[in-house]
């Protein structure tokens, strides 16, 4: 099954030891995809609004309305429902701003401690502008959305409610035409909107559909449109849709399965969502190290993994592994999340299971896994460690006279020391 998968990205052609385990943030690119894109750029490159009857024009014209189609299909949708931005954190800040005059002082936005930053921080900002209220809906034992709990949090001045379909940080899947018929029959008036990005492509089937609180979403589509990756986005859902849709998510459900049951053998291993119905999400770190010490040192045997430290601004994945570690969570609500996918078979999760056992023994022997002394940080990120004391005057004198990305000394444990001293 992995050969079967594997031959299909020419990654691999070039990266024969590559093990990637971070799908969940970037899949990597079937060379059907690739092709696709190349070919918009190659053969066509014409501007979408040419209104021309030239041949390459009509081409580019059919791939979008033949793209909309798939993907309305694909999610029991209409086609004129299906609109093309450039992602889905672009989208997200379009349609905040587009709603800041709906809110008035003193009303509410509801949303969930399950969402991406890019789902959380657009509300805050206009919530704070328009002096508006925030609340977080309640979850579960089983970290979705508590449907029995929703009379206690929406109202009548509850106007907005926002909340992921699937988290990226646990995997769960919240049942969104439930919830969204509850909070409708609660408030009729209240807009609900999806952050389905998680769910997209093969994850989300005609059980599904829920209203569509803007039916006239297409006034967002202006301008040149991300053609290329129309054309990419088309040959994707094509590629899945070959393999079939049911056969991916069972191969994804028992590579999962089996790396939860290798992990378990290691003792130094905590797995965050073990008893967690979730996706093909696998939550884990090395009891005694910082996430981003374990990932730097399994970057260095060819191990893709994604570390995170939740640091957002109302921290909240943190709250919600804190629940699952019964309040305890090892390196400042770190964690790593490692993603199976299709490509990603039993002999790579065996291969991680290995590099983590040698870090577990070195960890024993008292030797040290921390190998990273600078840190290539983002101005986003600077920004918010400068906001926060955590960098020595000298420090963020240096820093602050790099513009660009910043190369500053910093030890990764030494740093989650300041955090826990904050």
């Amino acid at each position: 099954m992995n050969n079967k998968f594997r031959k299909f990205f020419p990654i691999f052609a070039y990266q024969k030891d590559f093990i990637y385990l971070d799908s969940a943030a970037t899949s990597l690119k079937p060379n059907i995809v690739i092709q696709a894109i190349n070919d918009y750029y190659q053969k066509y490159s014409i501007n979408s609004h040419s209104g021309s009857s030239n041949p390459l024009f009509n081409e580019v014209q059919k791939t979008i309305q033949q793209t909309r189609q798939i993907i309305a299909r694909q999610i029991n949708a209409k086609s004129e429902e299906i609109i093309f931005l450039p992602s889905t954190t672009y989208s997200l800040n379009i349609l905040t701003l587009s709603l800041k005059n709906y809110l008035e002082k003193g009303e509410k936005i509801a949303l969930t401690h399950l969402e991406h930053s890019s789902n959380c921080y657009p509300w805050q900002s206009i919530a704070q502008e328009k002096e508006a209220q925030i609340d977080f809906l309640p979850l579960n034992k089983n970290f979705t959305i508590d449907f029995n709990e929703l009379e206690n949090y929406i109202d009548r001045k509850t106007k907005i409610v926002s909340f992921s379909h699937m988290s990226n940080s646990l995997g769960v899947i919240n049942p969104v035409k439930e919830i969204t018929k509850k909070i409708k029959k609660i408030n009729p008036n209240c807009l609900v909107i999806i952050d389905a990005c998680q769910r997209g492509g093969k994850r989300i089937g005609p059980n599904d559909k829920i209203e569509n609180d803007f039916p006239l979403a297409k006034k967002f589509e202006v301008g040149t449109l991300p053609l290329a990756q129309i054309f990419g986005l088309q040959k994707s859902f094509e590629f899945l849709n070959g393999f079939g849709i049911r056969e991916i998510s069972n191969y994804e459900k028992e590579l999962k399965d089996y790396a939860i049951t290798e992990l378990a053998k290691l003792k130094k291993i905590i797995i965050y969502n073990q008893n967690l119905e979730t996706v093909d999400l696998v939550l884990f770190n090395l009891s005694g190290y910082h996430p981003h010490d374990v990932a730097d040192y399994l970057g260095k045997n060819n191990i893709c993994v994604r570390a995170v430290l939740e640091i957002e601004g109302i921290e909240s994945a943190k709250k919600c592994l804190r629940s699952l570690q019964n309040g305890t969570i090892t390196a400042f609500g770190g964690k790593f999340r490692g993603a199976s996918y299709d490509k990603n078979a039993e002999r790579i999760i065996k291969q991680a299971q290995n590099s983590l056992k040698e870090a577990i023994k070195k960890h024993n022997e008292g030797e040290s896994i921390n190998i990273q002394e600078t840190a290539i940080v983002p101005p986003s990120y600077y920004n918010w460690w400068i906001s926060r004391n955590i960098f020595s005057e000298e420090k963020k004198e240096n820093a602050e006279n790099q513009p660009q990305t910043l190369i500053v000394d910093l030890n990764i444990s030494q740093y989650r020391l300041t955090m826990l001293q904050k």
